[in-house]
């Protein structure tokens, strides 16, 4: 029996997987130029929510969980598919509430992304 080595030339099966496998590390951690860049944390801001006092809809409640003040983009997105993006200033480890009095009418199963240009996105969805 003869073994014969080759170098230089590849098996196309084995380019395949290599190749799967660069774009599946490039979905999650690659930037706009598709190059690898470092996994991000997510955004440090906690959405909570309480019922509003002047009406049957609810409050959305984000919490900065630093001590850094941040500008966060908020993209809400109703239950018709409808976005709306607002911009908001968080204090350090401060709050910010989105309302009836700011616009929005939280009524269940909104989803709410947030996100800032040192961090990867979060998204929460508004069930209670």
């Amino acid at each position: 029996m003869r073994v014969q080595k080759s170098f230089g030339r590849s098996d196309p099966s084995s380019l395949h997987v290599v190749g799967a496998l660069s774009v599946l590390v490039c979905i999650g951690a690659c930037d706009s130029n598709g190059t690898l860049a470092p996994l991000r944390q997510s955004v440090p801001v906690v959405v909570s929510y309480r019922g509003s006092i002047l009406g049957g809809s609810a409050v959305a409640i984000l919490s900065n969980q630093t001590s850094n003040r941040l500008t966060v983009s908020v993209v809400v997105k109703d239950k018709a598919g409808r976005d709306r993006m607002v911009s908001v200033d968080l204090d350090p480890n401060g709050r910010s509430e989105l309302g009836w009095l700011e616009g929005f009418a939280f009524a269940g199963g909104e989803t709410i992304t947030i996100s800032h240009p040192n961090y990867s996105p979060k998204t929460a969805r508004m069930d209670f």
